[in-house]
Formats: C-alpha cells, sequence, structure tokens
C-alpha cells in the first residue's frame, strides 16, 4: 500500500512538471475545493433522482424493441471484451457507464456530430464508434484530461477503442476547459452531447456553455452522474427531460425529438 501511495505521488509530481498539465491539475483541485459547500446537497439531490427516475429499458424498448437488442448484445459483447484486455493492465481506469444507452441512442438518433467528454479506457467512445459505423456515418469528438496519478496516463485513454474505428475520432487530451472551445469552433452543429468529465457544477456549466451555440432544439443532451450537485435539475427545468438509474447512480437525459417524452 506504501509503496503505491508513493508511486501515485511521484506520478502527480512528474505529470504536474509537463507542459499543459500543471495548471490543468491546480484548476481540478481547486474546482473540488470551490465545491464543497454543495458536498451538503447530495441527499437531497438523490431524492430528487429517485423521484424522477424512468425504467430506461422499458423507455427504449418503447421506441424501437430491435434496436434495444442490438444495443444490449453490443453492450454483453463490449463488457467481455473490456473484461480481457483490462485486466492484464493492473490498474483503475474507471468504470464504463451506461454504454448500451449511448449505443441505442446513437443507432436511434443516426447523429451527423457526436461531442462526449470523458474518455478514460474508451467504454463510451468505443460505443458511440461501434453505432456510428453501423449507420454508415458520423463522427465522435472527444475532450479528456489523462489520469494524471499514472505513469505515461496518455497511453491508456480510448485503449478500448480499436485501430479501424479511429479515422472518424478525434481525441483531445488538454482538459474541457481547452478542448471544447477548440471542439465548438470546428463544427457548425452537435447532434448529441454526452458529458461524463468533471463532475462540479462549475464544471458542468462550463461545458454546457462552450457547446450551447451549436445545440439546436433536437440536440440530445445526457449528463451522467447527475446526483452530484444540482445543476441537470437547473438546465433542465421547464423542459423535457428523462432520468434514469444505472447502478446506483443517475443519468440525466433532456432535448432531442418528442416522442423521447410521451408517456413518460
Amino acid at each position: 500500500m506504501a509503496m503505491r501511495l508513493m508511486t501515485m505521488i511521484s506520478n502527480v509530481i512528474s505529470n504536474g512538471l509537463r507542459p499543459g498539465y500543471g495548471r490543468e491539475m491546480l484548476h481540478k483541485v481547486a474546482l473540488r475545493w470551490r465545491e464543497r459547500d454543495r458536498r451538503g446537497e447530495s441527499a437531497a439531490v438523490r431524492q430528487w433522482c429517485m423521484a424522477q427516475a424512468s425504467d430506461g429499458q422499458r423507455w427504449a424498448k418503447r421506441l424501437d424493441p430491435a434496436l434495444w437488442g442490438e444495443a444490449s448484445h453490443f453492450a454483453a459483447e463490449q463488457a467481455a471484451m473490456a473484461r480481457e484486455r483490462l485486466a492484464p493492465i493492473g490498474v483503475e481506469l474507471g468504470g464504463g457507464g451506461a454504454y448500451d444507452l449511448l449505443y441505442f441512442l446513437t443507432r436511434f438518433l443516426r447523429p451527423r456530430v457526436v461531442v462526449e467528454t470523458g474518455v478514460a479506457a474508451g467504454f463510451s467512445s468505443r460505443a458511440f464508434l461501434h453505432a456510428l459505423a453501423r449507420n454508415g456515418s458520423g463522427v465522435l469528438r472527444s475532450s479528456d484530461f489523462p489520469y494524471f496519478r499514472l505513469a505515461e496516463p496518455e497511453k491508456y485513454v480510448g485503449l478500448l477503442v480499436e485501430p479501424e474505428f479511429r479515422a472518424h475520432w478525434t481525441p483531445l487530451l488538454k482538459g474541457d476547459r481547452m478542448n471544447l472551445p477548440e471542439i465548438a469552433a470546428g463544427t457548425d452543429r452537435v447532434d448529441l452531447f454526452h458529458y461524463d468529465s468533471d463532475k462540479s457544477y462549475e464544471g458542468r456549466a462550463f461545458a454546457l456553455r462552450q457547446m450551447e451555440p451549436k445545440l439546436t432544439d433536437q440536440t440530445v443532451v445526457i449528463f451522467d452522474d447527475i446526483q452530484d450537485n444540482w445543476h441537470f435539475r437547473d438546465i433542465s427545468e421547464g423542459r423535457d427531460r428523462l432520468v434514469f438509474s444505472f447502478e446506483g447512480k443517475w443519468i440525466g437525459v433532456t432535448g432531442g425529438p418528442k416522442r423521447f417524452y410521451e408517456g413518460f
């Protein structure tokens, strides 16, 4: 345990000295410090999420049962592949999220441009890219900041994504503050936006401000881990929205076709 801690501290220091890393690392620490007063909200936010939650599987089956079956099959295949590929690495790269839902939405909506924040091992990225390939069109632009507690952290970003799917993928690794303005400047619109990076209220609000000029009334916006603060409730107030539970956490969806919300 002591050796692992020392290795992690050494990696943090080494990465902090690299160009572009130290400033972003300090920014993340500062965000968490500023968010400390929001920690007392968590119980109330979770209660709200539970009260709002719908059955995601029932929702997807209502929209397109065959497509949900395809998404479920993909998710099972990805889970097995990820276990096999990640086990020998011996480092913790975070969970995979609701990638069955992401695959389903990408196939259902057939977006031209997908933007995501938070890549890590690439569970969500791989889901988007496989679905886009099945659609026969579309690109994925991703924002990430490598896990600075690891040595050579860039080599772990998106490692689940096969080489043949990378032609339609642009991963940027300088953190949301640098990446999102660049992504927004490079596209005229975003059809599907998935947020799964900095969990702070401020971090989420910054990302949405950057992408909002590129969103239309048909853009589907997805926020992971909405139980962390009131951000999703606040930005979706008075709008159509859905909340789905996933492994003890909650996902928020807003925007997109009206039929998403009929009967839910």
